[in-house]
């Protein structure tokens, strides 16, 4: 996965108070208000992490990707619990360290948990284009932060249509290959394939999907060109009536 773009909050903006391996040494969190954090959902207990994640699980964790579970990890300094990840895409930085009780609540989810969403989605036909820019980065970006199978796999959608229409930008272009990479690790975890196996059939798909399209422009067209050709047969005939009614 790219670094995040200057427009784009960074990876421990968007996890709240994640912690890096460097945080547990300084003091930019206390413990109320982690404890703050966690009231944030209206009250409701988070889901506990014991038998939500274990040790060695592969989870994505939205907007920042494919992550290994590692330990949990006492901070001494303010008595809290931290479930260690391990990016997968070394780029994105070093471990994130998440407040136990919160990691439930992040999005953060098993690789692979969704059997035959990819397909269902992208094999689906595509949603109207929309025209504004800034208003198409906004739906991305909220379905890249929801961070589920059927999300990712609807904003993929999205921007292969325009990709292939040619009318996309340099930032969508980029949110393009992250978010194809995200599923094809997803359909590879789902399948327990390889990425070129993965890569095909998301390929095979799109390609499926778009060619309906084309197909459905020129039966569109062909049908436009015989209502058009209907008209001027009937504006001839009724010219011609006029013509020897005069007469």
């Amino acid at each position: 996965m790219e670094p995040p773009s200057e427009e784009e909050l960074s990876a421990e903006e968007l996890s709240g108070e994640d912690l890096s391996a460097e945080d547990l040494s300084g003091d930019e969190l206390s413990a109320e208000e982690l404890s703050e954090e966690d009231s944030d959902d209206g009250g409701a207990p988070a889901a506990p992490v014991p038998g939500v994640f274990e040790l060695g699980d592969f989870v994505f964790y939205p907007q920042i990707g494919h992550c290994d579970v590692g330990e949990v990890i006492h901070d001494a300094q303010t008595g809290l619990e931290l479930l260690e990840l391990n990016p997968q895409d070394s780029s994105t930085g070093n471990r994130i360290l998440v407040p136990l009780g919160q990691a439930a609540g992040r999005g953060i989810r098993h690789a692979g948990d969704s059997p035959g969403v990819i397909e269902e989605i992208l094999g689906s036909d595509f949603e109207p284009t929309i025209d504004d820019v800034a208003e198409r980065l906004d739906l991305i970006t909220a379905q890249e932060r929801e961070g589920t199978v059927r999300s990712l796999a609807l904003a993929l959608k999205r921007l292969h249509f325009r990709h292939e229409e040619k009318i996309i930008s340099r930032e969508e272009e980029r949110r393009r290959s992250r978010i194809r990479k995200w599923l094809v690790v997803e359909y590879m975890t789902e399948k327990e394939g390889t990425s070129g196996q993965a890569q095909s059939a998301i390929t095979r798909l799109l390609s499926r999907t778009m060619k309906a399209v084309r197909e459905r422009r020129l039966e569109d067209a062909r049908r436009e060109r015989q209502e058009q050709r209907a008209k001027r047969k009937a504006d001839e005939a009724a010219r011609r009536a006029r013509r020897r009614g005069r007469s």
